[in-house]
């Protein structure tokens, strides 16, 4: 839970992972959770030392 009290989800991959069918579905999964709940959800799936991707998300 972040300070604004939205949820924050983030699951990391390496890289040998991120682009495997279940990386994918959850990937779609996460994005499609995030994108229903109205600005209270987000979902975050860095991989390798991407972890600006995190920050990314939170920011938008």
């Amino acid at each position: 839970m972040l300070e604004d009290e939205r949820v924050l989800v983030v699951e990391y991959k390496g890289a040998h992972l991120y682009d495997s069918k279940d990386s994918q579905e959850k990937r779609a999964v996460g994005q499609v959770w995030a994108s229903r709940s109205n600005g209270k959800a987000l979902f975050s799936m860095p991989s390798k030392l991407e972890f600006g991707e995190i920050e990314r998300v939170i920011s938008k």
